[in-house]
């Protein structure tokens, strides 16, 4: 019988797609399991057509016992012999042991080791986020070589990014730079927005670019500002895509600028050039990895 393996990604964008180099090294290293892929709606997008995966299992975030619930029943269904935890909480490594999956392996943090079969201990060391899971892999023994981080959309997907990027009002032929004025943990990672609205348009006005506006619902006051520095034909996208737009919409840039951020992973993964601004957090460990 095949082994069926379970990896409980990351809750957070930007730590999903550097724990990408670690789910493909599970794969090369025991090529003949079946892979599965185990997160919350917004992250598990990200996997959709990735090679090195067989299935995906979405689980909802929460803490409840309803929920707790929930989440052990869909995972226990699938008769996991061995799950691979990417993430540092407790509550996921109590999902994984109320699963009966036999071996379960991770970082021994958040007073989660009595749960773990494979406990990693984790040592405070100054290197990128993307080895912070190879880590997990090397002290199972499993080998890792030339970590990449890659995501996969179809060529549809692309070409839907490119038309509605056009059908936003962006002018073929001219190059197309994106702005990401937000970050999660808010003020603290952002640039400010006097910056970002002075900078797009240098850019717009040298290089005669399209300027596109990304981030959430809720930063669409931040774009707005910088859309008044820019003029009208700048394109705001705040809260209207989905992870997998999003991603089609990132593919079509030729440059884009951002704080530390998930969408800068994204950037990152498809090769686009990018002018990532840091503050309180450490580039040396989350800076794009390409």
């Amino acid at each position: 019988m095949t082994d069926r393996i379970i990896v409980r990604v990351p809750n957070w964008i930007g730590d999903s797609v550097m724990a990408i180099p670690s789910i493909k090294a599970i794969k090369e290293n025991i090529p003949e399991s079946e892979i599965w892929i185990c997160g919350i709606p917004w992250v598990i997008e990200l996997f959709k057509n990735f090679p090195y995966i067989d299935g995906i299992i979405e689980i909802k975030k929460g803490m409840d016992f309803r929920i707790l619930k929930e989440n052990v029943k869909k995972i226990k269904s699938w008769n996991f012999s061995k799950g691979f935890l990417f993430t540092n909480s407790f509550y996921t490594a109590l999902e994984f042991f109320l699963s009966n999956i036999p071996e379960r392996i991770g970082y021994s943090r958040d007073f989660r080791g009595f749960l773990l079969t494979r406990r990693i201990k984790w040592k405070k060391e100054k290197k990128h986020h993307v080895f912070y899971y190879l880590d997990i892999l090397k002290e199972i023994g499993f080998e890792v070589a030339n970590p990449k981080i890659e995501l996969y959309l179809e060529n549809e997907e692309r070409e839907r990014g490119k038309e509605n990027l056009l059908k936003r009002g962006a002018k073929e032929g001219r190059i197309n730079i994106g702005i990401n004025p937000g970050a999660y943990y808010g003020e603290a990672k952002r640039w400010k927005t006097s910056g970002y609205g002075i900078l797009a348009n240098l850019l717009k006005k040298k290089f005669d670019a399209n300027i596109i506006i990304f981030g959430s619902k809720d930063e669409t006051p931040i774009a707005l500002e910088i859309k008044r520095f820019v003029g009208d034909s700048a394109i705001i996208l705040t809260g209207e895509t989905t992870l997998r737009e999003l991603m089609a919409y990132i593919s079509q840039l030729d440059l884009f600028i951002t704080n530390d951020s998930g969408p800068m992973h994204i950037a990152n993964a498809f090769r686009i050039p990018i002018v990532a601004i840091f503050g309180p957090t450490s580039p040396e460990a989350t800076s794009p990895f390409h």
